[in-house]
């Protein structure tokens, strides 16, 4: 049982780590983008953007970006592609983040979901 708690919480590091690298690159761009970079103005900078550029649901995306849904290589390579982002890009944020951003991270996203459903109640 202790095991399977252990794993659960790995699972949720992990998808953590993915929807906070992603949630960097996409900031990455928006950088790139608002300082007037003419050579690619094309660049995605917002989730509609990248739903369009991925053919991927919105939703889906969303819910990679949250840390909750586990992604298969395939998908992460189509996010990074339209992303104009490499893996190696990928592993500069992943591979780095203290224990305390991801715990943030987590932190504004249940803070974002308790908001979300007090205006639902109003």
């Amino acid at each position: 049982m202790q095991r399977d708690v252990l794993k659960d919480n790995e699972l949720k590091l992990l998808l953590l780590r993915y929807g906070l690298t992603f949630k960097k690159l996409l900031e990455e761009n928006e950088l790139v983008k608002t300082e007037g970079n003419k050579v690619k103005p094309s660049l995605v900078t917002s989730l509609g953007q990248l739903s369009s550029a991925t053919g991927l649901r919105k939703a889906t995306l969303s819910e990679i970006f949250r840390g909750n849904s586990n992604p298969r290589a395939a998908t992460i390579y189509t996010i990074l592609n339209a992303l104009d982002k490499s893996f190696t890009d990928f592993s500069k944020y992943f591979d780095n983040f203290k224990d305390k951003e991801v715990s943030d991270f987590y932190k504004e996203i249940e803070k974002a979901k308790k908001e979300r459903k007090n205006k639902i109640k109003k």
